[in-house]
Parts: structure tokens; sequence; C-alpha cells
């Protein structure tokens, strides 16, 4: 930002002009590639190609359970019927 003002806000325009010009347009792209390039602290690995869990179940299959099922009835006084 600073090279940027620079370049519009100093007179007389020069070579200078230039360079805080080149500067405005080059130095961002310095910085985002440098804070990108930081090592990085997590370790690679291959995953396994295999499933994490055991396919077979370990109990008999007793069917699905029934769902839980809540009611909820809205009055508008609190009145016992």
């Amino acid at each position: 930002m600073v090279c940027f003002a620079l370049t519009l806000f100093v007179t007389p325009y020069g070579w200078y002009t230039w360079v805080f010009a080149i500067a405005a347009a080059v130095l961002p792209y310095i910085a985002v590639v440098g804070a990108n390039a930081g090592s990085d602290s997590t370790v690679t690995r291959a995953e396994s190609p295999r499933q994490a869990l055991d396919a077979s179940p370990s109990a008999p299959d007793a069917g699905p359970a029934q769902p839980t099922v809540i009611r909820v009835s809205e009055h508008g006084r609190n009145t016992e019927s």
C-alpha cells in the first residue's frame, strides 16, 4: 500500500515512480508466496485402501430398532383436560 501511495503522490514523476509501481505489483506476490511456502508441520502418509471397520457384525442382527417418537402438544393456556 505504501508503494502504491508513493507512486501516486510523490511528485515530480521520474524513474523512482516506476520503481514504486513495480514494487507495488511485485511485493504482494512475494509476500503471499513466502507465507504459503512455510514448513508444513503435518505428516503426510498413505492411507490403506482397506476398510477401517470390520464388515461382519459381532452380534446377530435383531432387526431394525423401533424409533423413539416424541410428541409435543402446545396449547394457548396451561389447561388440563
